[in-house]
């Protein structure tokens, strides 16, 4: 079901839930900045803030489960790398043990060449939930030709150039990480359970 923008962007209870408002980008810096972000992604401005087109992203979000699903599907296996968020780290990594996929930790990041001999399977997918942080070794990844998926609250040239898939969205809010995680590692699950039957 869509849901109605004007509506939404015009609604004193939704904008001011703190659940809603996680999916709001700062207005002036990001923009400006960037030649890169699509004006249609977002619906319009309120109080100083810059609002993300509900369905645009849920249609962006769908793509990307989209795409881990036909990954598991095929028994694949997922590259998960590091934030800069220790709490956000110990649940990725907490949820790639239970689902037995691969999570890149700090301090292996380093080497490329030692990060692909300690992986059990070269990866099919890479999951990058901080694209800035992991920007340098995302970059390394190109010349591999493997599908990334960055997490991003800014589209930069070299998610651009490179082809990335992407999801721009508030990801330094804990509360829209966690969705993520969620939704991520759920999808996951349940295409595990549909290939192993």
């Amino acid at each position: 079901m869509k849901m109605n923008n004007s509506v939404i962007l015009n609604n004193e209870s939704v904008l001011r839930n703190k659940y809603f408002f996680i999916l709001c980008l700062y207005l002036r810096d990001k923009v400006k900045n960037s030649n890169y972000i699509n004006e249609f992604i977002f619906q319009g401005y309120k109080y100083n803030y810059l609002i993300l087109n509900i369905n645009i992203l849920f249609k962006n979000l769908k793509s990307l489960l989209n795409i881990i699903k036909n990954i598991m599907f095929k028994n694949g296996n997922i590259l998960i790398l590091h934030t800069n968020n220790h709490l956000l780290n110990v649940l990725l990594q907490l949820n790639c043990i239970k689902y037995n996929l691969s999570f890149l930790l700090p301090n292996e990041n380093n080497n490329q060449a030692n990060v692909f001999k300690i992986l059990n399977k070269f990866p099919d997918l890479v999951l990058s939930f901080d694209y800035k942080y992991n920007y340098h070794f995302l970059t390394k990844l190109t010349q591999y030709n493997i599908p990334i998926i960055c997490i991003t609250d800014f589209l930069s040239k070299n998610i651009v150039n490179n082809m990335y898939y992407y999801l721009i969205i508030n990801n330094n809010s804990f509360y829209i990480n966690i969705l993520l995680i969620f939704l991520i590692f759920n999808n996951i699950d349940i295409s595990k359970k549909t290939f192993l039957k």
